[in-house]
């Protein structure tokens, strides 16, 4: 289905309005701006003024200010002589309004002032000549008249029946061929993503493996060193220990043969 808003084709959501809207449309059909503020707020929390939507705050702000004007006008009114009338008086009405005139601004459609020079109307219910008409529900009524008649009013309510629900039209080709080739783009995407992961942590890997190779080899070579010079170093040292503690070994010689005669004789005799 059509989007009332933006004209897209898919998936929308009933308003309070009646209206169609999609997903992101959806807010501006929930909602509607103050027409004071302009800030956006649910359609059952406005209320009217003078026709237009107004917020709670705003309400309050717009009754203050009226409430003021009416005062400034009682303070300032003063009797005037309508030419054209027989030098009779008239005291112009004061401004209905809705904090002090209760259901006067809920039913009031307008009121206008007529030009002298123009023909006059009457009142509906009294037939008196008027210079300032109200017009309510369609009827013309003076102000005595429309301040007896406001007594029979009654408010009427003015939250809207609002039934949501959520209706899902058929796609159209185009629409599903769009939405097919974005899920075969995502899901590229993601495997060279992947890819590239699996690539980036292999070459990590394998520097890695090179590094301590390196170092493995490198911790071989200086040990192999250190111990040839320790080889190196010792030997001259225990050659000289070896010399200085050996104890010197004296030579047996053989005696002479007299000498083993004589003492074999003395043996004898003993």
């Amino acid at each position: 289905m059509l989007c009332s808003r933006c004209g897209q084709e898919g998936p929308t959501e009933y308003g309070p309005d009646g209206q169609s809207y999609c997903s992101s449309c959806a807010f501006y059909g929930m909602n509607k701006p103050c027409w004071k503020c302009r800030m956006y707020l649910p359609s059952l929390e406005l209320q009217q003024w003078r026709g237009q939507w107004t917020c709670q705050y705003c309400m309050m702000d717009l009754r203050d200010e009226e409430r003021r004007i009416e005062k400034r006008h009682e303070r300032q009114e003063t009797p005037i002589t309508v030419p054209g009338q027989g030098g009779g008086e008239y005291v112009p009405a004061k401004p209905m309004g809705f904090g002090t005139g209760g259901m006067a601004e809920a039913h009031a459609e307008g009121e206008r002032r007529l030009d002298f020079g123009a023909e006059q109307e009457t009142c509906d219910r009294c037939k008196r000549k008027l210079t300032m008409v109200y017009i309510i529900n369609g009827k013309k009524f003076c102000e005595v008249c429309m301040e007896s008649e406001k007594k029979n009013w009654e408010r009427a309510d003015a939250r809207p029946m609002i039934v949501r629900f959520r209706a899902k039209g058929n796609e159209g080709l185009l629409v599903n061929l769009l939405r097919k080739m974005g899920v075969a783009l995502g899901e590229y995407i993601r495997k060279k993503r992947e890819e590239k992961l699996e690539k980036e942590k292999t070459v990590l890997w394998k520097k890695e493996l090179g590094a301590n190779k390196n170092a493995e080899n490198k911790d071989n070579s200086d040990n192999k060193n250190t111990s040839d010079n320790k080889e190196k170093t010792k030997k001259p040292e225990e050659s000289e220990k070896a010399s200085v503690i050996a104890p010197v070994q004296k030579k047996k010689h053989p005696k002479p043969e007299f000498e083993k005669h004589h003492s074999d004789a003395e043996n004898s005799e003993l």
